[in-house]
C-alpha cells in the first residue's frame, strides 16, 4: 500500500509589476482571473471558429471584430 503524500500548489499572478499570491486576491480580482483563464481556455479549443471575450474584462481581438465573435 502506498503512502499518501500530501501535495501543495501555490499560484502566483503578476498584479502591476509584483507577484501576488492567488489566495490574496480580492474577490473582483478573482473574478477577472477566472474570466481569462475560461477565456483563454476556450479561445484556444475553438481558435478560427469562434472566440469568447468579456467586455472591459477580456476583449476581443481585431480578427474577432471583423467576424462574428461569441460573447459569454
Amino acid at each position: 500500500m502506498k503512502k499518501d503524500t500530501k501535495i501543495r500548489v501555490v499560484a502566483y499572478v503578476h498584479v502591476g509589476d509584483e507577484l501576488v499570491n492567488v489566495d490574496e486576491l480580492t474577490p473582483e480580482q478573482k473574478t477577472v482571473l477566472a474570466a481569462k483563464i475560461l477565456c483563454t481556455g476556450f479561445n484556444e479549443l475553438n481558435r478560427g471558429v469562434a472566440e469568447m471575450f468579456v467586455p472591459g474584462i477580456v476583449e476581443p481581438s481585431p480578427a474577432a471584430l471583423a467576424g462574428v465573435p461569441v460573447k459569454l
